[in-house]
Formats: structure tokens, sequence, C-alpha cells
């Protein structure tokens, strides 16, 4: 579930029409969050096509994450 704003933007940059995707992208969310079933599978299951849902597809701001860890890090210390 923490893809699915990457997700929704992805199929908005595909051209989806929004409604579509947030809805699409909701029922996904949803049913995950009820059945405990894997997102990308849901996300199927509406007929959205997604390669991969691995964070580092995701993750695009590297410094901050690495920033954010150090700190954790540093606490946990």
């Amino acid at each position: 579930l923490i893809h699915s704003s990457a997700v929704l933007a992805d199929l908005l940059a595909r051209g989806v029409e929004r409604e579509r995707a947030y809805r699409s992208v909701q029922a996904a969310a949803d049913h995950t969050l009820a059945t405990g079933e894997h997102f990308a599978a849901g996300l199927a299951r509406e007929g959205i096509d997604v390669e991969s849902l691995e964070p580092e597809r995701f993750l695009t701001r590297h410094d901050v994450i690495r920033t954010r860890l150090e700190t954790l890090r540093e606490l946990d210390d």
C-alpha cells in the first residue's frame, strides 16, 4: 500500500483517465487491506499492469532517505 500514490502517478503519466486510475488503485488498496492479498495482485484484478512494485522503483530521493536512515541509526545508538 505504500506504493499506491506512486502507482497512481505512474498510471496518470501513462495517460489513464484520472477518475479510472484513482478508483482502480483505491479498489486494489481496499482489497489488500481487507484480505492481505499482495497489492500487485489487486491491481492486476483491476486490469492494471504494473511491471514491478519493488521499493527501489519508487525511491527517487536517495539523499533524503539516506539522511533519515542515518538519523534513525543515531537515535538507536
